[in-house]
């Protein structure tokens, strides 16, 4: 019994570790694409509009992807928190907590840089 409880913490981890590995690199590789296509249109001869370059750079760093984050940070941790309440043992409830109070604090600093920018852009 033992053995197949550490195989599945084995597999939770590696699962998540090949997750978060997966999610950048095709982070990655999308701004690299992008750059590759700004690139690209630097060197041709009629360049890009203004506009259309502005956009794209635009897109690469918007502030709804704050916002995203943000939500994200904050329901993850409200799933520690519930978590936290849900099961019966005493020892892992304070743990879990505070274990919860890390993304939810990230998350509140994402939607505290969202709303900067948001103002600062209505300011503009």
């Amino acid at each position: 019994m033992e053995d197949l409880s550490s195989l599945i913490a084995i597999a939770m981890f590696v699962a998540l570790g090949t997750s978060f590995s997966l999610a950048t690199y095709f982070r990655f590789r999308s701004q690299q694409e992008m750059h590759q296509t700004i690139r690209a249109s630097l060197e041709h001869d009629p360049p890009l509009p203004d506009e259309v370059m502005q956009e794209m750079l635009r897109t690469m760093d918007s502030p709804d992807r704050d916002r995203r984050r943000g939500i994200l940070c904050i329901a993850t941790s409200l799933a520690i928190f519930g978590l936290a309440v849900a099961i019966d043992v005493p020892e892992a409830t304070r743990p879990l907590l505070g274990i919860g109070l890390l993304p939810f604090t990230v998350g509140l600093a994402y939607l505290l840089l969202f709303r900067m920018r948001n103002r600062e852009a209505a300011n503009d």
